[in-house]
């Protein structure tokens, strides 16, 4: 006679654990927060420079005016952290009606956003537990939610853009061009023939010079000396004071914010500052965030005053074929979408921007309002791009 057992209970192992959500204010509450985030990060399949918690330490500390507007909302399953949604509570206005927006923080200089998720499959169980404690907050009350500069198509913003109780838009704004990393001769080869003549012409040009050479810095106290020439460099051409007046040595919150990357992210071998040198003196550089597997190019220079050099593709160059010797390096991301990219034919990643609203009447009203905001300068930006673009005129990419 066989008898069937009964299955053994379950233990309490054996169950998922139950999630929850903390909320972290500010400074403060991201450093209580910031050994669980730094546990997550570290998780992460692909993360960005973005996800990082030093990226936010640089945010608040140089960028931020006010940072106790900010929030974090973590998720913990059990006693670990899975999911951290950055929040910043802001005061729009839709009509003359008081809008209460939450939106991911974001800055000229920040250019990307996306919560932070350990495991992507469950991202919307995740921003469920993120919309069940802002209803139970007071703080936190809201009309929208805005994640402006969304990179591809992460699951947790399009979870959340998802949710089937809530009016959402989502607003193709712009693309990330990047480079596969490979033998370089056949990324070369992809350039536009124009392109590929000009460089051919400044690498004769370079070679012929004894002092050009090519240096570089990843390591305190090396890097800050580095920073510190990329700021002269970059405020001695079109963006200093006789010109745009855009260079960040110009700009204390920015010259600030770029120092505290270089302190912050060095120590485990995320930034990196390369040089086209003539003698001592810099004629082009880049400034790196080096995470995960991806080279980002945050901010370039270059002296005007040597066009024949082309000293900023020289440069590019350069690192490229460098990227191929670091076998743990995969792609290398431009940021931007600028025109000017297109010659060299990179791939893309396209950019969006993400709005959910509460179907309240506030939430609709904001809703209605940034709808026809988005004709209208869509309207604008047709008609008047072109104009624009014939009185300015290109400038010159080197």
């Amino acid at each position: 006679m066989h008898v069937k057992l009964a299955d053994a209970p379950a233990t309490r192992s054996d169950k998922p654990a139950e999630c929850h959500a903390k909320l972290f204010r500010g400074r403060r509450g991201l450093e209580d927060l910031a050994a669980d985030w730094t546990r997550l990060t570290d998780r992460l399949s692909q993360p960005r420079f973005f996800h990082r918690v030093d990226w936010f330490r640089c945010y608040l500390d140089a960028l931020e005016p006010e940072p106790d507007r900010v929030f974090f909302c973590a998720v913990y399953c059990g006693d670990q952290v899975e999911a951290i949604f950055p929040l910043k509570r802001v005061f729009r206005y839709a009509w003359g009606i008081k809008v209460t927006s939450l939106e991911l923080p974001y800055h000229d200089h920040m250019p990307f956003v996306d919560f932070i998720i350990a495991d992507s499959e469950k991202a919307e169980r995740h921003v469920r537990t993120l919309l069940d404690k802002l209803e139970e907050s007071a703080e936190l009350r809201w009309d929208r939610i805005s994640l402006l500069g969304v990179l591809g198509r992460p699951r947790g913003p399009f979870a959340l853009a998802s949710q089937t109780e809530l009016v959402s838009t989502c607003d193709h704004v712009g693309h990330s061009n990047y480079f596969e990393i490979g033998p370089y001769d056949d990324l070369f080869r992809r350039f536009s023939q124009n392109s590929r003549s000009n460089m051919r012409r400044a690498r004769k040009r370079l070679a012929s010079l004894e002092s050009a050479h090519f240096t570089s810095a990843a390591k305190l106290p090396e890097l800050e000396q580095a920073y510190e020439e990329f700021l002269d460099l970059e405020a001695s051409g079109w963006k200093g004071p006789s010109g745009t007046r855009t260079a960040i040595k110009l700009d204390r919150q920015l010259t600030v914010f770029y120092r505290q990357l270089v302190r912050r992210f060095a120590p485990w071998g995320g930034c990196e500052v390369h040089f086209l040198r003539l003698g001592n003196k810099p004629i082009a550089a880049q400034f790196l965030l080096v995470v995960g597997d991806v080279i980002y190019q945050l901010k370039i220079a270059y002296d005007e005053n040597h066009p024949k050099l082309a000293p900023g593709n020289m440069l590019q160059e350069h690192v490229l074929k460098e990227c191929e010797d670091r076998p743990s390096i995969k792609k290398f991301s431009l940021i931007s979408g600028m025109p000017w990219h297109e010659k060299f034919s990179p791939l893309r990643h396209e950019v969006y921007a993400l709005h959910v609203y509460k179907p309240t009447l506030r939430g609709r009203l904001a809703w209605a309002y940034d709808r026809l905001r988005r004709r209208a300068r869509s309207f604008a930006y047709a008609r008047l791009r072109p104009i624009y673009r014939k009185l300015r005129g290109k400038p010159t990419q080197h």
